[in-house]
């Protein structure tokens, strides 16, 4: 894989790290942010993932992970802001971005 490759991967685990530290600290009321700031790091985790999906060339069962996680994330705004569907699906997308980075590295 090409080091823009590597850079598209690891840039998308740290803006999942980011937005998922971020929203357990709103959840928990340790912090304050505008909605619209939390949205766009939320935004660009997605375009990330598409970026991922449709410019790296990946084997067939990381692109499934990605994808997996894209799903979880686009699947996300259905729940309650904070609740236990949007922790849920959040998590699992962060675990599934784990998972493509253990697979692809190690």
């Amino acid at each position: 894989m090409t080091d823009t490759g590597n850079v598209l991967i690891y840039a998308c685990l740290i803006i999942y790290a980011v937005n998922y530290i971020t929203g357990w600290l709103l959840y928990t009321g340790l912090i304050r942010l505008g909605r619209s700031v939390h949205q766009i790091m939320f935004a660009f985790l997605i375009l990330n993932l598409i970026i991922i999906l449709i410019f790296l060339k990946l084997p067939l069962s990381e692109k499934i992970i990605c994808a997996l996680s894209l799903s979880a994330m686009l699947m996300l705004p259905f729940g309650k802001k904070g609740g236990l569907y949007h922790i849920a699906l959040s998590s699992a997308g962060l675990v599934l971005m784990l998972l493509l980075i253990f697979k692809k590295y190690f």
